[in-house]
């Protein structure tokens, strides 16, 4: 009898337990599950602030209309998706190419030029479009492949790369603005 009510007494105890463990899982899952959630609506939040930035500057840029401007937000996220990077990145990098003064077309085509060299060079996707940028505006080159090629190259041969031309370059431009050239 003794050894009964000491058996159902552990059982209670247990149960107890176990209904406060479950209990503290569960409070501890609703806390994280919320701050998972305020994290993704914060990111959200963010993109969706950077796209309509971009995509208004963009506007402003080409004179687009709206239904314009919608059919090149869908066209970026489609691109996006099948360069396979974030669509943050397109559309800042088509709005660098739009400020340029170039096409729908150009832009399109200097975007998978730039993609590609970004993956192949390790460069983030703005650092590629600087360094494909600054290579065309030479004069020398007409082709952003063969401008993609030739910063590939300059890094291949200097044993460095696209991050450590980039900031060559950078500082070049910094040295010449202070001797007042623009």
């Amino acid at each position: 009898d003794l050894i009964e009510h000491r058996s159902s007494k552990v059982a209670i105890i247990t149960q107890d337990l176990m209904g406060q463990t479950v209990n503290t899982v569960n409070r501890v899952m609703q806390r994280f599950g919320r701050q998972m959630f305020s994290k993704a609506l914060q990111e959200t939040k963010r993109f969706v602030t950077e796209f309509n930035k971009s995509m208004t500057t963009i506007q402003m840029i080409t004179l687009k209309s709206d239904d314009q401007m919608s059919k090149l937000g869908d066209g970026l996220i489609a691109k996006a998706k099948e360069l396979k990077i974030s669509i943050a990145e397109v559309t800042q990098s088509a709005e660098t190419l739009y400020r340029q003064g170039l096409s729908d077309q150009e832009v399109n085509d200097r975007l998978d030029v730039i993609s590609k060299f970004s993956k192949v060079s390790g460069a983030k996707v703005d650092a590629a479009t600087k360094l494909v940028t600054v290579a065309m505006n030479t004069g020398l080159v007409t082709d952003p492949q063969v401008a993609a090629d030739i910063v590939t190259a300059l890094g291949d041969n200097a044993a460095t790369n696209a991050q450590q031309i980039e900031k060559g370059i950078e500082k070049g431009i910094e040295k010449g603005i202070e001797k007042g050239i623009q």
